[in-house]
């Protein structure tokens, strides 16, 4: 038979990287819980997957009629709006973010995530 990376390409690759990802986190998720009580932030993956979708449909747009690479930092760029447009990080996490962040990128910084 043909190899599926052949058959099925980088698109193939990545779904299979994502799909392994997702069941490895839920078999961890679920040991877990057996042992301590543990809260999921169902609304932070909700707004982190509404943000996903936006970019994912933008690049397969973009995909058809601009270079990729070009296409790759539009895709950069249309993430960080996401990501301030539907509020992904908390407070503490922008405080966070903000502490690590060199002062000379403090202002882009705000102007990015909203720290």
């Amino acid at each position: 038979g043909i190899p599926l990376t052949i058959e099925y390409g980088a698109l193939g690759m990545a779904c299979a990287t994502a799909l392994s990802e997702l069941s490895k986190n839920l078999i961890v998720y679920g040991l877990l819980r057996r042992e301590f009580e543990i809260r999921y932030p169902w609304g932070a993956s909700i707004r982190i997957f509404m943000a996903a979708t936006v970019v994912a449909l933008l690049l397969l747009f973009l995909k058809q009629h601009i270079n990729f690479i070009v296409a790759g930092g539009l895709g950069g760029v249309a993430w960080l709006v996401s990501i301030r447009v539907f509020q992904v990080l908390s407070n503490d996490q922008r405080q966070l973010l903000r502490g690590v962040t060199p002062p000379r990128f403090q202002k882009a910084l705000g102007l990015l995530v909203g720290a």
